[in-house]
């Protein structure tokens, strides 16, 4: 699979895919052939498609797609679709649950409380801009692999944009263990979905192959950072952007998407809502 093109603010064009011929028309009275008649329709609106490469504990995962909310607002646009995606940032993480600055004294070798609070600082901003209140100080860190089982099962069942919300709020602003599969059925719950099947999930592995391939596209795609929003498997924008360079790349995606010719001649049969003719 060729790897998408990675921008910070969508410049690239798309080829527009023109649809247009002749349609002869015969009339049997005296086999006239008529001149077709070709006029530009209306715009069909077509499905602007955005996956998310992103992690449950990633802060700023969450804040783009708090982000990307406002952009799809600001567009205008009614045909966007949202897909996550999963991807780990440390997929050999401890499968128990840890204080998260114990756990980055091993992934990032943090020690000092005052250096982790001055790294903290951008992404405390970042969350305030979008209305969240992170909360790293009841935060515990765990591997993320069995919540991604969950969401995928999720979106199965029409819920995983639900679902993902559901956990990075659980994890980011209430201290929830995620490695508890309790913890997580509440959150089910919370989503409105059946938590006997979600249980089942979390207990025979099911769901695993699909991260699995979530996480290769990712890499054939050389995503290597989080959020990566994949815009119609085209073009990728990398980081929590603005939502108005999120609102633009919508937009300028949408206006390069194809466009349909309308193709028709006199008298021929069709009906509307006033009738058939």
């Amino acid at each position: 699979m060729a790897k998408i093109a990675h921008i910070k603010t969508l410049s690239a064009s798309l080829i527009a895919l023109v649809i247009a011929g002749l349609l002869a028309y015969g009339q049997s009275s005296n086999n006239r052939e008529k001149a077709t008649r070709i006029t530009e329709g209306n715009n069909m609106e077509h499905k602007i498609i955005v996956e998310i490469y992103s992690d449950i504990v990633c802060p700023y995962c969450f804040v783009g797609k708090k982000r990307l909310e406002q952009a799809i607002e600001q567009s205008g646009l009614q045909n966007v679709e949202v897909v996550f995606k999963a991807f780990q940032l440390h997929p050999t993480a401890p499968l128990e649950s840890l204080p998260v600055r114990e756990f980055w004294k091993t992934a990032y070798g943090i020690r000092n409380p005052k250096e982790s609070d001055r790294s903290l600082i951008p992404v405390y901003e970042a969350g305030k801009s979008v209305g969240l209140n992170f909360r790293y100080d009841i935060m515990w860190s765990c591997n993320t692999r069995k919540s991604h089982r969950l969401n995928k099962w999720a979106e199965k069942n029409g819920k995983g944009v639900e679902m993902n919300m559901a956990l990075m709020n659980a994890y980011f602003l209430k201290g929830a263990k995620l490695n508890e599969d309790a913890v997580l059925i509440r959150i089910v719950k919370e989503v409105g979905l059946d938590p006997k099947e979600a249980g089942k999930v979390l207990t025979s592995g099911q769901y695993d192959k699909e991260v699995s391939h979530d996480i290769a596209t990712a890499r054939s795609l050389g995503v290597s950072s989080v959020p990566t929003f994949v815009i119609n498997n085209k073009y990728g924008v990398t980081g929590a952007q603005s939502a108005e360079t999120l609102a633009n790349a919508l937009r300028k995606v949408a206006a390069e998407q194809p466009k349909l010719q309308s193709i028709s001649t006199d008298n021929v049969e069709q009906c509307t809502p006033d009738g058939c003719k």
